[in-house]
């Protein structure tokens, strides 16, 4: 899952390069000007820091919801295991 999550903030930073590639290809083209570039790089950093956000806020509610539905083993859990696996041992014999 942090692999998935990674992958798409990663996706999402190319993708914000790319455009400002494209935006500055023009500009030098002469197609569009310097002031129009600066606001669509604001709105590119601001949409960029919102889906930041997003992804952050998902991963939040994420993670509590595994932390939920996880219920750590307890101390008499451990306990009954180390003895089960004991007796098992004792009843394979020694070993070699």
């Amino acid at each position: 899952m942090v692999k998935l999550l990674r992958t798409g903030v990663l996706v999402a930073l190319g993708l914000s390069w790319k455009t400002k590639e494209i935006v500055d290809e023009l500009v030098k083209k002469g197609e569009e000007n310097p002031s129009e570039l600066a606001k669509r790089l604001r709105d590119l950093a601001e949409s960029t820091e919102k889906g930041g956000k997003e992804i952050q806020e998902k991963l939040s509610r994420l993670c509590q919801d595994l932390t939920k539905r996880i219920t750590p083993p307890s101390q008499a859990d451990i306990e009954r295991l180390d003895r089960e696996i004991a007796e098992l041992s004792s009843r394979l014999g020694p070993r070699p």
